[in-house]
């Protein structure tokens, strides 16, 4: 194995790991389990960021750009779940206020 294939493989895993914390935390929004810390949701990014900077290292050694398509779908993934379909989950099973409506 060269050493191109281990560096895309190491980014492919925390690229799937961003995508797995993210589905675990849409979960446990759902569930109305105890509040998860901001840190948490704000590692999932660097962890996707890390994994697609290790993808891109790989994919250049191996002058294979078409590797970089895994991390950006799971980033895709990733914002749709955290910015899109965790919104309209939790306040489809609870009450919402907006912001702006407070007296």
């Amino acid at each position: 194995m060269s050493n191109g294939f281990l560096i895309v493989a190491a980014g492919w895993l925390l690229s799937a790991f961003s995508v797995l914390g993210a589905v675990g935390y849409v979960a446990g929004k759902v569930s109305g389990s105890s509040e998860t810390p901001d840190f948490v949701f704000l590692e999932l990014g660097i962890v996707l960021m890390f994994g697609s900077v290790l993808t891109l290292y790989g994919s250049r050694v191996l002058h294979k750009w078409y590797l970089l398509f895994f991390p950006i779908v799971t980033g895709l993934i990733t914002f749709v779940l955290l910015f899109i379909a965790l919104p309209s989950i939790v306040c489809g099973q609870t009450t919402c206020i907006p912001a702006s409506s407070h007296p």
